[in-house]
């Protein structure tokens, strides 16, 4: 369960990305629309979507992708020999597409449903981003340059931030998935999967720190460990990053050391083939 679960919170992210497009094409295309995120019932609303599409995806990783004495039994040998782990009795899933001769129903519909989720997840993001492109364009007369510019790099950070865990998080999972149905190896992303895994976060918050002015600058002033006030006529608030100066840094230092160390474990881990 625990393994079905985790390959289940991958999908929720998508549904999570889902609402902050849909939230940001509210606010550019209709922004009355908005008040439905500040009532009680709506975000109760988009956490019952988010909780019964995770329940659907551990269901599908549990029914259907379930690790049956055959399929174990052959890929033991090539487990054990790269990685040292027993195959026969560690927790796993396994997307045994193609048994005795013929594929095998299940997993192809397991896959099918992960399909079909990720298309309206995806579909869902282009249709927001193309309304919101649309709407900038159309009322960009009618709202001041300002905020016209601000729009534009929301949205753009939005964007970023959604191709950074689709192309770190979603298409390495996604490939484990599909390219066995072609009986292509997976050697090759078995090892590059769990780096890849790990530089998400990371580099899930730099995006953030190069596309948005303000937080370069709040990012600069961390590094340097100065302290940043906003002129009097801008803000009033005061940002002292003296004292979390190296509370910050220890936390950056902290999440590149832990990125590297399972990159060099994996490496250090693989085991010759005999």
């Amino acid at each position: 369960h625990t393994i079905c679960f985790f390959n289940a919170t991958f999908s929720i992210i998508i549904v999570v990305i889902d609402f902050n497009f849909l939230y940001r094409y509210w606010a550019v295309s209709n922004s009355r629309y908005l008040k439905y995120f500040s009532t009680n019932w709506f975000p109760l609303f988009l956490l019952f979507i988010a909780v019964v599409e995770g329940a659907v995806c551990h269901s599908v990783s549990y029914f259907l992708f379930e690790a049956t004495p055959d399929a174990r039994a052959s890929i033991a040998d090539s487990l054990y020999n790269k990685y040292g782990i027993d195959a026969m009795e560690r927790s796993m899933i396994i997307a045994d597409y193609w048994r005795d001769g013929h594929y095998n129903v299940k997993p192809l519909t397991g896959i099918c449903i992960y399909s079909a989720i990720l298309t309206v997840g995806i579909g869902m993001m282009l249709y927001c981003g193309v309304g919101i492109v649309r709407s900038l364009s159309t009322i960009g007369y009618h709202i001041s340059p300002k905020t016209r510019r601000l729009q534009y790099a929301l949205f753009r950070m939005l964007t970023v931030q959604t191709i950074v865990p689709l192309c770190s998080v979603h298409l390495a999972c996604a490939s484990v998935l599909i390219l066995p149905i072609f009986g292509q190896g997976l050697e090759f992303l078995g090892d590059i999967c769990p780096p890849l895994l790990s530089f998400f976060a990371p580099l899930d918050a730099l995006v953030v720190l190069l596309l948005m002015k303000d937080y370069r600058i709040a990012a600069q002033s961390m590094v340097t460990c100065s302290t940043w006030h906003f002129s009097e006529h801008k803000s009033s608030i005061l940002y002292h990053f003296q004292d979390s100066c190296r509370h910050w840094k220890i936390q950056i230092l902290a999440g590149i050391v832990i990125s590297v160390t399972i990159l060099f474990n994996r490496v250090r881990n693989v085991r010759p083939r005999i």
